[in-house]
């Protein structure tokens, strides 16, 4: 299982994220708003790296940079697909993108830093696609649907809205345990 350090969007951001999860929920699409495992509840978040482990002095050690980096501001793009839909099993991701900036680049880079065995190169240099979750698991006929639905929450070009926000806290994500530590 995964362990991965998060960064978590400062409150208003978070509830304008869940209401976009509950938009697609109610509408019967795949959504974020389902319960995590364990938990009982999911939190919007950027993951900056992901292990197949994690120590936890090492996730810890990490609330210095943490506190000096954050708040970071950033911006939450347009709506991205990730994956590729495979027959008989759904495999598409919807996110909204999160717009790189340097600070948030270098703080990815300095946090990756204590996991050099990031997952299948995702977190290296210049391949990192900085997002937030919306749902996983669409079927190629549902992403249109949802894109209607998100063009909904947004401008009036139909596009939904940018928002510019500030990433505000980190936790550390233990897949093993299915369990969430709040780093900062």
């Amino acid at each position: 299982m995964v362990h991965s350090i998060e960064l978590l969007l400062e409150d208003e951001a978070e509830a304008a994220i869940k209401r976009q999860w509950r938009l697609l929920a109610d509408a019967g699409l795949p959504s974020e708003h389902r319960p995590a495992p364990g938990t009982g509840s999911r939190r919007p978040h950027v993951t900056v790296v992901a292990c197949e482990q994690i120590p936890m002095a090492t996730a810890t050690g990490l609330g210095p940079t943490l506190a000096e980096a954050l708040p970071l501001p950033v911006t939450i793009g347009v709506p991205m697909i990730f994956g590729t839909a495979k027959v008989g099993r759904p495999g598409l991701i919807l996110v909204r993108q999160v717009l790189a900036n340097v600070r948030l680049l270098e703080l990815q880079q300095r946090l990756k830093e204590g996991c050099p065995q990031a997952l299948d190169g995702h977190f290296d240099e210049g391949r990192w696609a900085p997002h937030v979750t919306l749902a996983r698991r669409l079927r190629p006929d549902q992403i249109p649907v949802a894109l209607q639905l998100l063009a909904r929450t947004g401008a009036s070009n139909g596009a939904p809205r940018e928002m510019q926000v500030n990433l505000t806290g980190a936790r550390f994500w233990q897949g093993d345990l299915k369990q969430a530590r709040n780093l900062l």
